[in-house]
């Protein structure tokens, strides 16, 4: 899982660091985003003598833009924060549905990416263009489901027990199925799932 702040700042002073060089005032930046118009949600289920992979991924709308926006506003803050007198452009683009849930889009992002700068002359005026994507993350990695990229939220039963209930009970009411567990700011609770969002972008 990654954290909004961290990989947004990652974003803008990777730009920066490409010329080796400390940032000048006054630079004018292209911001670009295409995220896509839909978030994922991700659940883990409970799976016997099967191959596949036990997750079931349902596509949740997300219109105006609004993945667009909110990284961009990240990325505006980021460059901002950088270098305080630049001018910032923000554009949005729109990305074509893969053929499934599970399908890397960020091939498919870049070129969007692309046609819409084709048609763009001003960029030339631009002193920095930054990119946002979705990223792929094909493999399972620190316990999140493979074949994950951009928005979404992952969620994972804690049950020990009572498995044909297993994550129905989402505020603990059930201890037998439950497990102790930590809240972030230290709280020990019991739950039954655990629910993470992520974004996976580059």
């Amino acid at each position: 899982m990654r954290l909004l702040p961290v990989a947004f700042a990652a974003i803008a002073f990777a730009a920066a660091a490409a010329e080796g060089e400390p940032a000048a005032k006054g630079r004018s930046y292209a911001l670009i985003a295409a995220m896509g118009d839909r978030l994922m949600a991700t659940h883990e289920v409970r799976r016997t003598g099967s191959h596949l992979p036990p997750y079931r991924r349902t596509g949740i709308e997300a219109p105006d833009n609004v993945l667009n926006r909110l990284v961009l506003a990240g990325l505006d803050d980021a460059v901002a924060k950088m270098d305080a007198s630049s001018t910032r452009l923000h554009l949005a683009v729109s990305v074509r549905r893969q053929s499934t849930d599970s399908t890397a889009m960020d091939a498919a992002a870049l070129a969007a990416v692309v046609d819409e700068l084709r048609g763009r002359p001003e960029r030339a005026g631009w002193d920095r263009v930054v990119v946002a994507t979705p990223a792929y993350r094909p493999l399972t990695t620190d316990a999140m489901a493979g074949r994950s990229q951009g928005f979404g939220v992952f969620m994972q039963p804690l049950c020990q027990s009572m498995q044909g209930s297993c994550g129905m009970f989402t505020d603990g009411t059930s201890p037998s199925a439950a497990e102790t567990v930590q809240t972030p700011s230290g709280e020990t609770i019991k739950a039954n799932q655990f629910v993470a969002p992520y974004v996976y972008l580059k």
